[in-house]
């Protein structure tokens, strides 16, 4: 089977989105291909405005001669290639990430090419555009070009390395190199998953986020007539299990008092200082058996509260308090961290490209992120658009 490895390198290094190609405000500067007979690297837009569609074309064709694509973090490099139109569909690929995951019993999330490459004989990635670079604060298209290039040459032999030493590895395991096989399959699936990410109508999430954080408003006038002061942080469980089965809360506030100075011809003036307060709160319901903390406290997790005996007051207290922590975890989750995510990413035309990882859950499970795109909140869905003509 003929082999190609790919590799790219793009701007976006300083933004949230590390250099995505699903931020269009990022660009791939340079494309390396690397198989048993040629290495080549290609400018993309290293110099944006520069022509570039011959280098596409030399991509494509060694693409199509190949038998297989070979990638460390595949959905990466393949959304890069989908983003500059080059043939990806219906190619076979082989994830390095996603197989030495497998290989390590699943026991070490996102592998990194470093230490992986170093596992099969290689001398691991060249530093020296990160630390130099990256950490100084400047982009990949910045880098100096014969730096640049080095460095993805580089890259692209420790993958080349990592490939074929997982492969021999794999000699007498058919059926491990199998279901590394169909799950680096599956990776292409949700590349294109990642790619088309979901149609949210953000207008209609934030108008719901104001809706929720208005309950909030009335959630904590509600609790207000049992506690009587509004500097209760009720997302604190200290002062939370203080108003629930007892204790005392101390609060920063400005004292003003009357300075006198030493000298008896200037007149006494007001200033403010800082003092504590301290507010002692009766217990409104017995906590659970067991339940105490190495604090002193008492746990204030949600299914302890759900589980304590409360009556009249102290239980509409407890009700108020569940209320208020499942609204403001559907405003910061969805309603508030989807548009944030949105803007901070750079996605445009309301789609959100939240990520999907092979690589985290020990159990082989698909995991999301950035915004997590699984489970989502009947309300949250409730703001999803179709983007098909009904």
């Amino acid at each position: 089977m003929k082999y190609l490895v790919i590799d790219t390198e793009s701007t976006g290094a300083q933004r949230p989105s590390k250099g995505s190609a699903l931020d269009p405000r990022n660009h791939c500067c340079y494309v390396g291909l690397l198989s048993d007979t040629e290495c080549s690297t290609y400018p993309i837009e290293y110099e944006v405005g520069a022509p570039f569609g011959s280098a596409l074309a030399s991509i494509a064709l060694s693409m199509d001669n190949c038998d297989l694509l070979v990638f460390f973090n595949a959905k990466h490099d393949l959304h890069w290639l989908r983003r500059y139109n080059l043939p990806i569909a219906g190619k076979p690929i082989w994830d390095c990430q996603l197989a030495e995951f497998i290989l390590n019993g699943q026991t070490t999330p996102f592998p990194n090419l470093h230490d992986t490459s170093r596992k099969y004989g290689a001398p691991g990635k060249q530093k020296s555009v990160e630390e130099i670079y990256y950490n100084e604060g400047k982009d990949t298209d910045e880098v100096p070009r014969e730096i640049l290039v080095d460095y993805l040459i580089g890259d692209l032999s420790c993958t080349e390395t990592t490939f074929l030493g997982q492969l021999a590895a794999l000699h007498e395991q058919p059926l491990l190199k199998r279901l590394i096989w169909e799950n680096c399959q599956d990776e292409t699936i949700t590349e294109e998953m990642e790619w088309n990410g979901l149609h949210f109508d953000i207008p209609a999430l934030l108008a719901q986020a104001q809706k929720l954080e208005t309950h909030i408003l009335e959630i904590d006038k509600a609790l207000y007539t049992y506690a009587r002061d509004t500097r209760i942080n009720w997302d604190a469980p200290a002062q939370v299990s203080a108003i629930l089965y007892g204790g005392t809360i101390s609060f920063k506030a400005q004292e003003t008092y009357e300075f006198v100075y030493r000298n008896p011809k200037r007149l006494p003036i007001q200033k403010t200082r800082q003092v504590t307060q301290s507010v002692v709160f009766p217990r409104l319901v017995q906590p659970l058996s067991g339940s105490e903390l190495a604090s002193g406290n008492f746990s204030t997790e949600d299914k302890v509260l759900r589980k304590l005996k409360a009556t009249a007051a102290a239980k509409e207290v407890v009700n108020l308090i569940l209320d208020r922590r499942t609204t403001q975890t559907q405003i910061t989750r969805y309603f508030r961290g989807i548009p944030n995510k949105y803007a901070e990413m750079g996605w445009t035309d309301e789609i959100v490209h939240g990520q999907l990882h092979h690589v985290v859950a020990s159990t082989g499970r698909l995991s999301s992120s950035n915004p997590n795109m699984q489970n989502i909140d009947e309300r949250a869905r409730s703001c999803l658009k179709t983007r098909f003509k009904t």
